[in-house]
């Protein structure tokens, strides 16, 4: 059962989600979406915006963000980006490129935030998901590494018990940490 802290912590997550993606997809349309060219090349060319400038940007905010609500600090935030940036952002650019596209392509404007928003709750499902397990296994992995080596046959244990618990395979099959959802 989560926590009110737990809960508050990912209201504010979701309410920084919401204002920058109310915030990109406005700066979008202005800048490119008023550019003289066709739906395919707007709807590509905000595509791959998204992807190169907005998605590292986005997962930048929510591991360093996330870290600071969890109370661990500019050293916490910057473990956390070092150990899960590069695995996020990819899952991320894979998995909304392909909803962007029909986010893009066939939603209007005064209507993307509303739809992309109900995505993002989703995705920030799953994203509350992986962290929550993750955090739990970074912290049996630390009490592991901690033991006394009187210990050895318990230290073995502990380990292939924290192996099984934090480093599953991921749903797709690849050698990402995160899941793609």
């Amino acid at each position: 059962q989560p926590s009110w802290e737990v809960l508050m912590r990912w209201m504010i997550i979701g309410a920084a989600d919401g204002f920058s993606s109310h915030q990109w997809y406005a700066f979008l349309e202005k800048n490119i979406g008023s550019v003289h060219m066709d739906h395919m090349s707007a709807v590509a060319a905000m595509t791959v915006a998204t992807a190169v400038l907005f998605t590292p940007l986005y997962c930048a905010g929510f591991l360093g963000g996330l870290s600071l609500l969890e109370g661990k600090g500019l050293r916490g935030a910057g473990e956390r980006m070092q150990r899960d940036f590069a695995g996020l952002c990819k899952a991320t650019v894979s998995t909304w490129s392909i909803f962007n596209m029909g986010l893009f392509g066939c939603v209007e404007l005064d209507q993307r935030v509303t739809v992309a928003m109900s995505m993002h709750f989703l995705y920030l499902i799953a994203l509350a998901l992986w962290t929550e397990s993750t955090s739990s296994g970074a912290v049996q992995s630390a009490s592991v590494a901690n033991m006394q080596q009187e210990d050895f046959d318990d230290r073995n244990l502990a380990m292939a018990m924290a192996y099984h618990a934090n480093d599953m395979p991921p749903l797709d099959g690849t050698s990402s940490e995160v899941p793609i959802v």
